[in-house]
């Protein structure tokens, strides 16, 4: 799929729906700035469900794809992504990709995925993550992941596989001390590690929805 001024001059663009995009990599995205020389005056809603990403790095080079940059989002959905189990780094996700989500959740096919540093950090109007049954035998680290997301009250992240602990370590840091965690990670046996590593929000919190199995 190619991007480049696929949005041009849309000044008045008020709604935007992108949902079931597949991007392929069948053509360059390293110039692909999809907005071009001009930008929506106003606020924009923008639908982003079910994207199918079926080649390496297409997300890890997000700052090519500019889906976001330099506009105001109203608000913006990009729920049930499928990452087909390609090499993707998420880390640059918040900057380039999502804004002003206020649930994310559905993602699928992430055993590629190396890194969800700060991927939804400052996101401040996300409420609710789900993302369950992901197996990341490659994720390397997820610090920072929540970091300023000073709505969030729940999260879900059960079923969580194949990391080693130093991938999960920190995830909550700066995040709110009120989330509601739903979540069981399977860590390799020799990954397995104090809870109090992980950075929650509050150990209480923590304590009463945290159920090991390793």
């Amino acid at each position: 799929m190619f991007f480049w001024c696929t949005f041009d001059y849309l000044d008045s663009l008020q709604y935007m729906d992108i949902s079931g995009w597949v991007l392929d990599g069948s053509n360059s995205v390293s110039t692909s700035e999809i907005w071009g020389n001009s930008w929506p005056s106003g606020q924009v809603t923008i639908i982003a469900d079910n994207w199918e990403v079926t080649a390496d790095d297409i997300l890890t080079d997000a700052e090519n794809l500019n889906l976001i940059w330099n506009i105001g989002t109203k608000s913006f959905s990009a729920n049930y992504w499928n990452l087909n189990n390609t090499r993707q780094d998420l880390s640059a996700a918040s900057d380039w990709l999502i804004s002003n989500i206020t649930e994310l959740k559905g993602w699928s096919g992430l055993s590629g995925v190396t890194s969800m540093e700060g991927m939804l950090k400052g996101q401040s109007r996300l409420e609710r993550v789900s993302i369950t049954e992901a197996n990341m035998p490659n994720l390397t680290s997820t610090a920072n992941m929540f970091s300023g997301c000073t709505n969030l009250t729940e999260v879900d992240l059960s079923g969580w596989t194949g990391m080693e602990s130093p991938a999960i370590t920190g995830m909550f840091t700066n995040a709110p001390v009120n989330i509601n965690l739903i979540r069981v990670f399977r860590l390799p046996p020799r990954s397995c590690t104090s809870h109090s590593r992980l950075s929650a929000p509050t150990s209480a919190v923590w304590r009463r929805n945290f159920t090991p199995s390793f």
